[in-house]
């Protein structure tokens, strides 16, 4: 066992709304066991949101920003605070020996993210809309559904975006680790 790692690493089963299992994956697992460390109970309810694979993601955007805008809209009905948590890998083509093979188009599109969770600049989606899918990003629909979110729950404030990591890519897939935050809030 790796040290640090979940000791629920196996991928387990949550019930969603119809009451049919749903496999969790990694994606959704370490992001939990962050906010969740063993031996610390909380009464927090959870949403977990698993993005389904698909080979036309960037097609998908408006969709997810929609998605978005519609959790945005639920959360600030609502008479408690909320965090959102989007676990999103990036290009998955930095590497040459994977299955995907190298796309030199990696480093810019994971530096794109970087540039959107400072700025919140929607507009760089459509540049990635036409290249995520040839550099293989599973998670990047997660990045317009936060966005949907962000952009609806801003009233009359604005949110302001802060890379705690800024794209990387240490293994054959990107990642970054930023915050958002509105006045009192941390989104």
């Amino acid at each position: 066992k790796a040290r640090g790692w979940p000791s629920r690493a196996k991928p387990k089963s949550a019930k969603v709304l119809s009451g049919m299992p749903l496999p969790l994956t990694l994606g959704e697992i370490l992001p939990l066991h962050s906010i969740f460390p063993s031996g610390r109970s909380t009464r927090a309810s959870l949403i977990v949101l698993a993005l389904p694979p698909s080979t036309k993601i960037g097609k998908l955007a408006p969709m997810y920003r929609r998605l978005g805008s519609a959790l945005g809209e639920f959360l600030e009905s609502q008479a408690f605070g909320a965090a959102v948590i989007v676990s999103a890998d990036l290009a998955q083509t930095h590497w040459a020996n994977t299955t995907f093979g190298a796309n030199p188009n990696a480093k810019d599109f994971d530096c794109a993210c970087g540039r959107w969770a400072t700025t919140l600049d929607d507009g760089i989606f459509s540049v990635q809309e036409s290249v995520v899918d040839s550099i293989k990003s599973s998670g990047w629909l997660g990045l317009p559904f936060l966005h949907g979110a962000l952009a609806t729950t801003a009233g009359g404030s604005q949110w302001h975006g802060a890379l705690l990591s800024k794209p990387c890519a240490p293994t054959y897939y990107g990642m970054m680790v930023a915050t958002f935050d509105r006045d009192d809030r941390m989104f």
